[in-house]
């Protein structure tokens, strides 16, 4: 059944902007900060980021490997709407000192997030390009999909 919803998701988000290839998505640019002041200033920007409005909080989770520290999930958005394959990992000690931050994010993105479809025509849109109305499960979700051919 998760699988069919990452599927559905997908196409939904494949049909809407036109279908592109594995090959035409664009990759993020990695993040990899191991060292004290890195971390600390992407805790910095996380934490702006997140008041501006480019970066949600989507997931707090415990370390199951060190005791007292946890893992917080951002992902990136734009307009509230979330890119997809975008996300930054921040792990913070029992102190709430930032340890490590990896991930990946998008740079320069300026696109229009007004969508063309409702959630329901999309959903339409999904049934009628598989054949079938009882295996599409979920809601539609708008996302950013950053491309290789798409100008942003």
């Amino acid at each position: 059944m998760a699988t069919k919803r990452v599927l559905v998701g997908l196409c939904v988000t494949l049909v809407c902007v036109g279908a592109v290839s594995a090959t035409e998505l664009r990759q993020p640019t990695p993040v990899a900060a191991t060292e004290f002041a890195a971390a600390a200033q992407w805790s910095s920007w996380l934490a702006s980021g997140t008041s501006a409005g480019q970066w949600r909080l989507s997931a707090t989770e415990r370390d199951v490997d060190f005791p007292g520290r946890r893992h917080q999930r951002y992902s990136q958005v734009i307009n509230g709407v979330p890119v997809f394959g975008s996300e930054v990992v921040q792990q913070l000690d029992e102190n709430g000192v930032t340890r490590t931050v990896f991930g990946g994010l998008y740079e320069g993105l300026t696109v229009d997030t007004q969508p063309k479809l409702t959630a329901e025509q999309a959903r339409h849109v999904v049934e009628a390009a598989i054949g079938q109305t009882d295996s599409v499960v979920g809601q539609a979700e708008l996302v950013v999909l950053p491309s290789t051919t798409a100008s942003f």
